[in-house]
């Protein structure tokens, strides 16, 4: 049994590899950090990379107390330069669900006020440890909650760029040039990105059927990364529209 079992999996591994496939799933799970602290690790790199072009300060706050007695809450603290403000983020691979959006939002309040921050963003590597009404991204006035992957596997592909969206829209809430977003819009389109990791997760477990791997995978691969690209893009045009302050229209 064991030697069927090896030989099926050289056969399937070889299947992937001369499809060419192996090489795209790689590029795509090295993505995707792994549990626990080197999740956060990876966070915080991705922090300083979105930081470093607007000349932000990231700052990592794990185990220093902070301005609430006995609290240690909030993880980063994220410093908008231009405006002197800073952002909040708590993340974690959560591995006991949140089941009550209130004490999300109740730790984001501590957490704030833990770091002196005027905006506070909690990160969860899955959605599913988030409450079912919150999904991947959601806005409560100052406060934002928002899932890194709908996928709930140990190698479940994240999206950086869902990090990025949800620093620049903290960023400007800060600046307060936020009227021209439109909160449906952004909900509508996160659904979507939602939609096509379901469908990555789909895919990949037909990986175990020898016959799907060349005429499903390699088609279907191409379609999900331009879904999950196409929605991430428009969201971040979306956000980017509104740093541009619109010209006051001429009469002649």
């Amino acid at each position: 049994t064991n030697i069927l079992k090896q030989h099926m999996d050289e056969l399937i591994q070889k299947l992937i590899t001369e499809t060419g496939i192996a090489s795209a799933m790689k590029q795509q799970m090295q993505k995707d950090p792994k549990k626990g602290a080197e999740f956060e690790k990876y966070c915080h790199e991705l922090l300083c990379n979105i930081a470093d072009p607007h000349g932000d300060i990231v700052d990592d706050k794990h185990n220093v107390s902070g301005d609430v007695p006995n609290s240690k809450k909030g993880d980063y603290v994220y410093t908008v330069t231009e405006l002197s403000k800073k952002i909040v983020l708590d993340m974690k691979d959560y591995t006991t669900k949140l089941t009550l959006r209130k004490d999300c939002l109740d730790m984001l309040d501590t957490a704030m006020q833990n770091r002196g921050a005027e905006y506070g963003i909690l990160v969860s590597k899955r959605k599913s440890a988030l409450p079912g009404e919150v999904g991947m991204f959601q806005a409560y006035g100052n406060r934002l909650i928002v899932a890194l992957t709908a996928d709930d596997s140990e190698d479940a592909l994240i999206e950086e760029e869902l990090l990025v969206i949800a620093v620049k829209w903290a960023r400007l809430r800060l600046r307060e040039q936020t009227g021209g977003i439109n909160p449906a819009t952004i909900i509508e389109k996160m659904n979507d990105v939602e939609l096509q990791f379901k469908r990555f997760q789909s895919i990949r477990k037909k990986c175990t059927g020898i016959n799907t791997i060349t005429k499903d995978i390699d088609e279907e691969l191409g379609k999900i990364e331009k879904g999950i690209k196409a929605s991430l893009t428009a969201i971040s045009d979306s956000l980017n529209a509104t740093t541009t302050k619109k010209e006051p229209a001429t009469t002649t």
